[in-house]
Parts: C-alpha cells; sequence; structure tokens
C-alpha cells in the first residue's frame, strides 16, 4: 500500500477501531459481546449453524455451480425470516456475510457481479425493500465487487411459490424475467435467500443466458429439505 493510501484509509480504520473498543460487536443469537466485527455472531454459535453438505445434488443444470452454505434449519431460517417479513436488515449483513465466507471458502475466483432476484415492482412497494439485493450487498462488499441490480427486471407479479405444485411453479415463473445487459458480462452468480426446487432460479438464469451471459453460479443462504418443508418455494 502506498503512503497516500495508507494515509487516506487510515482515519476510517482509526474511527473503526475506536468504535468498536466502545461498542463491542455483540452475538446477535446470545448476547455475547466479543463477536466478530460485521458479522454479529460468536463462535459458538457460528458452530450452530445447520451446514449444507449435499448442495451440489440439487444444483439446476442451467447453472454452472451452486453455492448454498446452509440448510433451512434453526437459527438460518429465524435470521431469513427475520430479514424477509420484518425488515431486520442485522441479519441481511450476518448472512450476506457468512455467504461471502463461504465462497472464499472456495478459493475459486469470484463472479464479476452478484445480481439478485428481482421483486415485481408490485411486490416491492409492499415490502418496501428487496431481501436477495440485501443480501448480495453484503455479500459483495465483503467480497470487493459489485452487485448488478439493472441487467434483470421481473415482469410479472407472480404468485408465492408456496402452496403451489411442482407444474404450477413452472407455470407461475414462466417468462417472468426479462434481461437487458449494458455491457458484455461472462460471469456473475445469480443470489436469494432460500432454494427449494430451483424454478424461479432457472428462469432468471435463462433470462441472463438469453441476453448473453456466459457463466451463471447459483447463490442462496440456505436449502430447504423438500422432506420438511415440502411446499415452501422462494426460488
Amino acid at each position: 500500500m502506498s503512503t497516500i493510501t495508507g494515509l487516506h484509509c487510515w482515519p476510517g480504520s482509526l474511527v473503526r477501531a475506536f468504535s468498536s473498543s466502545l461498542l463491542p460487536a455483540t452475538c446477535c443469537m446470545c448476547g455475547f459481546p466479543g463477536a466478530r466485527v460485521g458479522l454479529d455472531l460468536c463462535a459458538i454459535c457460528i458452530a450452530l449453524l445447520p451446514p449444507d453438505a449435499v448442495q451440489a445434488e440439487y444444483c439446476p443444470p442451467v447453472f454452472s455451480s451452486m453455492l448454498v452454505p446452509f440448510k433451512y434449519a434453526y437459527p438460518v431460517d429465524r435470521f431469513i425470516r427475520s430479514l424477509k417479513f420484518r425488515g431486520e436488515r442485522l441479519y441481511a449483513r450476518v448472512l450476506g456475510t457468512l455467504l461471502a465466507d463461504a465462497q472464499r471458502k472456495l478459493g475459486a475466483p469470484p463472479p464479476q457481479f452478484l445480481i439478485p432476484v428481482p421483486l415485481h415492482s408490485s411486490r416491492y412497494r409492499e415490502r418496501g425493500f428487496n431481501q436477495a439485493h440485501e443480501l448480495a450487498r453484503f455479500a459483495a462488499a465483503g467480497l470487493g465487487i459489485r452487485v448488478d441490480h439493472c441487467s434483470l427486471a421481473r415482469l410479472v407479479p407472480t404468485k408465492e411459490q408456496s402452496g403451489l405444485s411442482v407444474q404450477e411453479r413452472r407455470r407461475n415463473v414462466r417468462g417472468a424475467f426479462r434481461a437487458v445487459l449494458r455491457q458484455p458480462i461472462e460471469h456473475v452468480a445469480l443470489v436469494d435467500d432460500v432454494l427449494t426446487t430451483g424454478n424461479t432460479a432457472t428462469a432468471a438464469a435463462e433470462a441472463l443466458h438469453a441476453a448473453g451471459v456466459g457463466r451463471i453460479e447459483l447463490w442462496a443462504i440456505a436449502r430447504v429439505a423438500h422432506a420438511v418443508h415440502p411446499r415452501l418455494e422462494h426460488l
């Protein structure tokens, strides 16, 4: 790092260090002080997170690879519901940081951009935010890459996937997305919160491929085990 760069970064680093000494990070699960700054989880509670060890078996063929570090089980399911239905953005930072950690552990080059699965404008007005975008921006910050929230749009205000049959889910998202690239893009990751059957993610990826994206990874925080949650569908 050059001297000029070091002088430029030093005040911000000093502020963060001073803030951490006055307000040490606290675990969002157990309340124990001394959690990792920016993650808000202590080492003991991190060990309680349920890993998904069989995710590769569920990767839809339209994707080059899949990154889903956890099962949709306690406490990850609580984090996701708190973010999605109660707007508690703390959990976007926690989960987005964990997603970035999982990607770094792979040792593979990160994608050019993260593309969050978009909401339809009517759903966005109702909710006030897109949980996939919140997750993506924290993951992207941890990896030093950018979020592209302009290239993919949701054209159809689809029904909630939960409660629909497999055939109804496929029909529900058919033609729901359109992608328009502002620049050539070779490698992206499509980001959402939960993976069940992959119908929504597949429809979004097909739109990106049709627009010229070469390689698409699928990133989600958690995967639902069908035997446990057969009617829950987010992707």
